[in-house]
Parts: structure tokens; C-alpha cells; sequence
């Protein structure tokens, strides 16, 4: 296995890969040899850096805010469908909470961390497989705040109020380059300056990890829908199903216990994910 260093002045560009073939030129940034730098997209297995990539920088370290979730309400019925689960009749309330502000000015890229897993977009934080009432979450950010939309599943019983810690990291955006030069290491300072100070070696970047205390990024997907509903899997494996078995929809008539099982009935049980940490 050959690792090379490449920096390239003709696309302004500075790369580390582990060498995919023995074709071509080694000094052609071109040749197929040379590939991850050319075309890093679809050589990823041999990438250790590329400064076309974002490598992540820490804008706002992990901060833990406290949300303190209201009960959700039982429904009080109405439209729809003849009968659900025996007559319960299921309905939804939204809120919205403010988590952190940031001063960036621009929409940038996040994390929201439940324990040690990122929180994906509808996200189950609650729920009750006795009936499907839930609290679902899915975090969005603005130019100067990232923000916590709650939605909440009603049934005929109500969901208790419930406190959750949630740890929030926010990301900046690479910066474009500011000078020409393409690799510098300065042994007085000990930093590594890359593609005109896009990248720097003092700035701090989430790192991959094998152990310690990380957090996961799913690599696929964190979700899978099938009969009607969809199964939520955590980086870390946890299987959440919010829709009970016993729900059951009727159009017309038919009463209460007639219809299909409306319950998850795939086999998706998540895919890899990678673990990372901040400096």
C-alpha cells in the first residue's frame, strides 16, 4: 500500500490517498494512479483528505440544552376514518422550541445529539406501543438559531410531559481559499496550512474515532417505511416502532376491529454508521 501526497496547482488543490493502481504517470494528476485526487467522489475508500471536501469545523462546541416537553393532550376525534384501534381517533399538536443561537449569519450545518446518537428528522424522543401516541422531533436551523420542531401524535389517552437533554453542535463552512499557497508547515507554530488557508491544522475539525466517547453519523439511511408507517433506527442500533399492531383503520363500515394490522412489518434494521468526535 503506497500513500501519497499530491498538490496539485492546476486545480488549487491538495490531497492524501492511499495509490488505487500502478497506471499512468504518478506526476499526472490525471492518470488513473492519481485518481482520489482527480475524482475523489468516486474513489472514497482511498481518501484521507481531500480539500475539496468540508472537513468540519467546530463552529459552536457540544452544548446540552434542556427542553422541557409539554403532555401531550388526548384527542377529541372527528373526520377521517369510521373507527381506529377499537375507537380511538388519533390526531397531532405541533411546537416549536428554540435551542442555541449561533452568530454565523449564514444556515449552517449541525448536529443534534440525543445520548450518543444523532436525532434524525422525525425522530421518535416518546411514544407508547400500547396505542401509537408519540412525540416525534426534527431540528432545522435559521441564519442565527437552530430550532426544535415537535410534533405530537394524539390518541384517546394523553402522553406525559417529559424533560429531554438535547446536545447541539454546530458546524462552519469551509472558508474560500485566501492566498496561493497550496501547502505550508510552519515548525515554529507546528501548523499545517492547506489550499490557501482553507484548511489549517490550529482549527478545530471532527475527528474520526475508533473508541472514546463519539457520536455517530449514519452513512445510509436512518429510516424505512412499509404497511403504511415507518420504523426509526438510531446509529447506535436502537429499533424504534411508534405504530402499535393493534391499529387498525376501517373506511365505511366494518367496526372497530375490522382491517389489516397497521404496524411496521419491514426488515430494515439500519445501516453503518461512522463515529466521530470534536477535538
Amino acid at each position: 500500500m503506497t500513500i501519497r501526497r499530491f498538490i496539485d496547482p492546476a486545480s488549487g488543490h491538495v490531497a492524501v490517498y492511499e495509490v488505487p493502481t500502478d497506471v499512468g504517470d504518478p506526476d499526472d494528476p490525471l492518470a488513473p494512479c492519481n485518481a482520489p485526487l482527480s475524482n475523489p467522489v468516486h474513489n472514497m475508500s482511498y481518501v484521507y483528505f481531500h480539500s475539496a471536501f468540508d472537513p468540519m469545523e467546530v463552529a459552536v462546541d457540544a452544548t446540552d440544552v434542556v427542553v422541557s416537553h409539554l403532555a401531550i393532550p388526548a384527542g377529541s376525534g372527528g373526520g377521517g376514518a369510521a373507527s381506529v384501534n377499537n375507537g380511538r381517533v388519533y390526531g397531532n399538536v405541533t411546537r416549536t422550541h428554540d435551542l442555541l443561537a449561533h452568530d454565523l449569519g449564514y444556515v449552517p450545518d449541525f448536529f443534534l445529539l440525543l445520548g450518543s446518537n444523532v436525532v434524525h428528522p422525525g425522530f421518535p424522543v416518546q411514544f407508547d406501543s400500547a396505542d401509537g401516541r408519540a412525540r416525534v422531533v426534527t431540528a432545522y436551523a435559521t441564519a442565527s438559531r437552530i430550532m426544535l420542531h415537535e410534533v405530537g401524535v394524539q390518541t384517546t389517552t394523553p402522553l406525559a410531559e417529559i424533560s429531554i437533554t438535547y446536545t447541539v453542535m454546530v458546524l462552519r463552512r469551509p472558508p474560500a481559499p485566501i492566498n496561493s499557497t497550496l501547502w505550508d508547515y510552519d515548525p515554529e507554530t507546528d501548523i499545517v496550512r492547506m489550499a490557501g488557508d482553507r484548511f489549517r491544522s490550529d482549527r478545530r475539525y471532527l475527528q474520526v474515532v475508533d473508541g472514546g466517547t463519539p457520536f455517530g453519523i449514519p452513512t445510509g439511511r436512518t429510516a424505512d417505511f412499509n404497511n403504511g408507517t415507518f420504523r426509526s433506527v438510531a446509529p447506535d442500533g436502537t429499533i424504534r416502532d411508534i405504530v402499535p399492531a393493534t391499529f387498525r383503520v376501517s373506511f365505511g363500515q366494518g367496526g372497530p376491529g375490522w382491517g389489516p394490522d397497521g404496524n411496521y412489518k419491514g426488515g430494515f434494521t439500519g445501516d453503518p454508521s461512522v463515529l466521530v468526535q470534536a477535538p
